[in-house]
């Protein structure tokens, strides 16, 4: 298991999330094949694609952090939009599965790093946050025949170096002179 796998950790967590409240709550089914492909499944459907992935931080600025008597050019930071897509028949289904699901992430934002943590994230969390935007009547959806809503979820986390140099310590010195002659 490598670090750099700390972004389908995010993924996989929420989705593992998503499906354990939706058994719970018998609200909705989750779709196991988030690839596009429509699959016939009656009652209210949850499916979760990544819609966006970027780079949100200059990481060749030569900061450096300190592992273990090792140094390590500072992770880089990414940041990526969780979709979550709710199908139902009809609209009531839709948007009672999306108040369940905006008021579990409300109360549950954050969730452990745990073997994916990456340098100087001192909390080992991982923090989801709403895609705050303002409602848009013309914005395009993937309807599909069925009524649908899109929840965005942004998520941050950073990616470790495995090009780690070596820490020299700076010995302490004692430093004597003699003292300058007053004039």
């Amino acid at each position: 298991m490598s670090q750099s796998g700390v972004l389908r950790y995010c993924y996989d967590t929420v989705f593992s999330i998503l499906k354990r409240e939706g058994e719970h709550s018998k609200l909705y089914t989750m779709m196991e094949n988030a690839g596009g492909e429509h699959v016939d499944v009656s009652g209210t459907t949850l499916s979760v694609v990544v819609s966006d992935l970027a780079q949100i931080s200059q990481d060749k600025n030569g900061e450096k952090v300190f592992i273990e008597e090792r140094t390590f050019p500072a992770p880089t930071f990414m940041a990526f939009i969780l979709s979550i897509e709710i199908r139902a028949e009809q609209y009531p289904d839709v948007l009672e599965t999306a108040g369940y699901i905006i008021r579990y992430f409300k109360d549950n934002n954050i969730f452990e790093a745990g073997d994916y943590n990456w340098h100087g994230n001192t909390n080992n969390t991982v923090y989801m946050e709403s895609v705050i935007r303002e409602p848009d009547m013309h914005r395009m959806m993937n309807m599909q025949s069925l009524p649908c809503v899109v929840l965005a979820y942004r998520i941050e986390a950073a990616i470790n170096s495995e090009k780690g140099g070596t820490f020299k310590r700076v010995q302490k010195r004692d430093i004597r002179g003699k003292p300058m002659p007053q004039d």
